[in-house]
């Protein structure tokens, strides 16, 4: 989840996101049996974005109001973004995981090159990029005309490391107003607990939940 993203949830829905640092996050999910099998995945977890100088990590409980709220912010990022538009385009793209930096920047660049919104987020587990194109105050003719351009740019770059579209949620989409990183900034582990000894976890590990 980036931080512009999220931008959107807080204005959209008067909330505020706990974490303050970062401008990209991780929501992480770990199944686990045991204790140690759990705090081992975390700890591997860790060391893989060492790499990308990712921030200390957010470790929650699970029935934290912490925690709780950065799953809303999660579950309702695609309504905040439609509530900030007019109209908008879905673009879903899957590339492989350690090719997300890449689309990132260039979904940045072609905010500047098309003087367009272009919020997104996705799963990190698998490379499937939800990308949103925002009409704002743009003319329908203008919209269809940029917004080409920015879908062909980014197939083009999904297609350049060996990705794909994914069709997953692609389509034009008019919101409803009144209802309803490149670096891993920071990541929030979760886990999911199976044994009574779940209190043990709970003290260090946020339970996971379904996420889209």
């Amino acid at each position: 989840m980036g931080r512009k993203a999220l931008n959107l949830w807080e204005k959209y829905y008067d909330a505020t996101f706990p974490i303050k640092e970062g401008d990209g996050f991780i929501i992480l999910g770990i199944d686990s049996f045991t204790a140690s099998d759990a705090e081992a995945q975390l700890a591997q977890a860790l060391e893989a974005v060492k790499p990308f100088h990712a921030l200390k990590e957010t470790v929650l409980n699970a029935e934290s109001d912490e925690a709780k709220t950065i799953w809303d912010a999660r579950e309702k990022l695609l309504l905040a973004i439609q509530k900030s538009t007019p109209k908008m385009d879905e673009v879903d793209v899957s590339v492989p995981i350690n090719k997300i930096p890449l689309v990132l920047h260039r979904i940045e660049e072609l905010e500047k090159e098309e003087d367009m919104r272009i919020p997104n987020f996705g799963h990190a587990g698998d490379g499937n990029l939800h990308i949103y194109l925002c009409s704002d105050d743009m003319t329908d003719e203008e919209f269809a005309k940029k917004g080409d351009n920015v879908i062909s740019e980014l197939y083009k770059t999904a297609k350049s490391v060996d990705g794909n579209m994914s069709g997953e949620h692609t389509g034009l989409a008019t919101p409803a107003r009144t209802t309803t990183k490149t670096s891993t900034a920071r990541i929030t582990p979760t886990c999911s607990e199976r044994l009574r000894a779940s209190s043990i976890l709970r003290a260090s590990l946020t339970q996971t939940r379904s996420s889209r």
